[in-house]
């Protein structure tokens, strides 16, 4: 039941598009592009976020641990 639904959302998705390349203007055709290109920038943006942010906390553990000892030891002191 669960992959005919996948399916027919599918189809009809194919199908809405085909209309619309068919029916509608070209200026709404572009705006239409041009939100779904915002959008898609917009998701590829949180998640490059999400990863730049990982990354950067990779980069701090790994400056961390690459300190000398010695002055890990005297920060460690000062608190």
């Amino acid at each position: 039941m669960d992959v005919l639904t996948r399916a027919v959302v599918a189809g009809s998705g194919v199908v809405g598009t085909a209309a619309l390349l068919l029916f509608v203007p070209v200026h709404v055709l572009r705006l239409l592009i041009a939100v779904v290109l915002v959008g898609a920038v917009a998701l590829a943006f949180v998640l490059l976020q999400s990863v730049l942010i990982t990354l950067f906390g990779l980069a701090v553990l790994v400056t961390l641990a690459s300190l000398p000892v010695s002055r890990g030891q005297g920060q460690a002191g000062a608190h």
